[in-house]
């Protein structure tokens, strides 16, 4: 014998002529010959499967299937070996009870087979990560992300992909069903700016044109109709915008002459100062702005960073979003306000009721609501004024959730806090906090993205990681408890 293997009820071993036999639990008392493992170099057996790996770095599996741990794309038992798909550089293989891993020639990891505890490293174990990052599948090359409630879009060399949430054509497709994996915005080639709100997403386009789709009952697409669409439509009377963000339900543009202009929700005054009605197409905000380098909207406030790194706001201020030390309570803004006290800033991120800056000497400033934690510096009482959130230096890249925010440091390490019942705030755990608390580690991030229950990074090198909640595929890793074929372990090189 060359090699053996024992299971929790048989045996396998490699003959020193080649083949294999096994005995046991579904083979008998006597040693029998299984078919197919010519060329077998190891052997490794789980609860009641066992798997070859050949000398070609190839692997062959037999037995119990009912998870998929044969690898073969079925659920279905073998008797004798069957290829396991797509695998052809394998230098060790190990099966567990019903799972199975294989270590590559490059590096990498796969595995496949049951999936309930997480055992295939891809972090999509049931409904929720609770802060594993998970490789979003059919994606490289991207160079920004934006993210809605349930769902995450990617702009790769002007197309956009979008994977998550589909019930309301916010994935672009045509349909609208969910996905667990990233495809293809129908008609956008041509994009160079992408924008998410809570069911909607819009694409600017090389020309200046916008283009919306998605959930439409307040506007928010702004093709001047309320009809949900789920494939891109054309942003009425715009073509030259050189900027756009979008809001829960509302999304904002800035033109070539420096005007801004909303459509979408605007009851609370997000999209017309002092007005409070909803708009189906670009309404001009009454406002002195400079030139807008990025925006930031939440669910009843919009702001936008201007050249020289002052962030202005407008809209709803109940809770302080506006950052213009306004009493809590107040209610629509009458006015494009400057967030006060603030360092000069280099990033801006909204929540649905809070903002939040990154400034210039890295460190990272919140105000508004905190029911949730989101502001990062213990209160329990919203704030007018910007606190900085507690020990956060070094900051590269911030985003703003629904009721949570998150923060890249140098060297790799993201920091989360606020509301985290999906564990978006990527510390493996469900509790809301009030503080930063470690969430993954991810080299080369530029780049932060935050749903209302999940959160997304962007590498240097184009590839997304997600975590948080999962139930509609927002991670875009795949959903479901198990997989019948190899599936990348996430973050191994």
């Amino acid at each position: 014998m060359q090699a053996l293997a024992a299971g929790q009820g048989h045996t396998c071993a490699i003959k020193a002529g080649g083949g294999a036999l096994c005995w046991g639990a579904g083979f008998g008392k006597l040693p029998v010959d299984i078919a197919g493992v010519a060329g077998a170099v190891a052997l490794t057996a789980g609860e009641a499967h066992t798997c070859a790996r050949t000398g070609d770095g190839a692997a062959r599996c037999w037995g119990d299937n009912a998870n998929g741990q044969l690898g073969d794309g079925t659920a279905e038992d073998r008797k004798a070996a069957t290829a396991v798909v797509g695998l052809s550089q394998a230098v060790s293989v190990a099966a567990g009870a019903d799972h199975t891993c294989a270590a590559l020639r490059s590096g990498g990891v796969v595995c496949w087979g049951s999936n309930g505890a997480g055992a295939l490293g891809n972090g999509v174990a049931g409904e929720e990560t609770e802060g594993v990052a998970v490789s979003v599948r059919n994606l490289t090359g991207v160079s920004e992300i934006a993210s809605g409630d349930h769902f995450t879009c990617a702009l790769s060399g002007g197309s956009v992909q979008c994977w998550g949430a589909g019930n309301m054509g916010q994935l672009g497709d045509g349909s609208q069903g969910d996905r667990g994996g990233a495809d293809d915005v129908s008609g956008i080639e041509d994009a160079v700016q992408i924008a998410a709100g809570r069911n909607h997403a819009c694409a600017r386009r090389k020309s200046g044109a916008v283009a919306c789709w998605g959930q439409n009952g307040r506007g928010q697409l702004g093709d001047g109709s309320k009809q949900t669409r789920t494939r891109p439509v054309a942003v009425a009377g715009l073509n030259d915008a050189v900027e756009i963000g979008a809001g829960r339900d509302h999304t904002c543009a800035q033109r070539k002459s420096g005007q801004v202009v909303c459509w979408g929700r605007g009851a609370e005054g997000q999209v017309a100062v002092g007005k409070i009605e909803d708009a189906d197409r670009p309404t001009i905000v009454n406002g002195s702005f400079g030139q807008v380098t990025q925006s930031a909207m939440g669910e009843v406030h919009s702001c936008a960073l201007q050249a020289n790194r002052i962030p202005l706001c407008w809209g709803q201020n109940r809770w302080g979003q506006l950052g213009n030390l306004v009493g809590v309570g107040t209610q629509t803004g009458q006015a494009v306000v400057p967030v006060m006290k603030l360092l000069p800033a280099e990033e801006l991120a909204a929540g649905a009721l809070h903002t939040c800056a990154r400034t210039s000497n890295s460190e990272v400033y919140c105000w508004g609501n905190t029911d949730d934690g989101q502001l990062g510096a213990g209160l329990t009482i919203a704030s007018v004024a910007r606190v900085r959130v507690k020990d956060m230096r070094g900051a590269m890249a911030i985003a703003g959730g629904e009721a949570h925010a998150c923060a890249a440091v140098a060297g790799g390490q993201i920091y989360c806090w606020g509301r985290d019942n999906a564990g978006q705030l990527g510390d493996r755990g469900t509790q809301l906090q009030r503080f930063p608390v470690a969430g993954p580690r991810i080299d080369g991030v530029v780049r932060l993205s935050a749903g209302s229950e999940h959160t997304c990074a962007l590498r240097q090198n184009g590839r997304v990681l997600c975590w948080g909640g999962n139930q509609r595929g927002q991670l875009g890793g795949g959903t479901g408890s198990q997989s019948t074929t190899p599936t990348p372990v996430v973050d191994i090189p």
